[in-house]
């Protein structure tokens, strides 16, 4: 069998272009190409609709700030300060 029918063969068992791909060890865009040509998968993804669901991203709790004071007892050492001006750049205010 060759490899565009094996391509072919695993679109059919309903694997994803990126499984394909990794099974196969090809690259993905050979594995899409396929598979389009085929009509196997959509040219477009704006029609495209899928089977699985994909998890809705949980908020990760965000990390506490850390003072300037903390960084420095951690090992980083202060560099400079710098502002963002009315125009919308940054400036070096200080630097040590």
């Amino acid at each position: 069998m060759s490899v565009s029918e094996d391509i072919r063969s695993l679109g059919r068992e309903g694997l994803s272009v990126a499984a394909i791909a990794r099974r196969l060890g090809i690259r993905y865009q050979y594995a899409s190409n396929v598979l389009k040509a085929d009509g196997t998968l959509p040219a477009t993804r704006s029609n495209t609709t899928t089977a699985v669901e994909v998890p809705s991203r949980t908020r990760i709790p965000s990390k506490p700030r850390l003072s300037v004071e903390e960084l420095v007892e951690g090992g980083f050492g202060f560099s400079g300060r710098w502002i963002l001006s009315h125009a919308g750049d940054l400036t070096l205010v200080s630097c040590n």
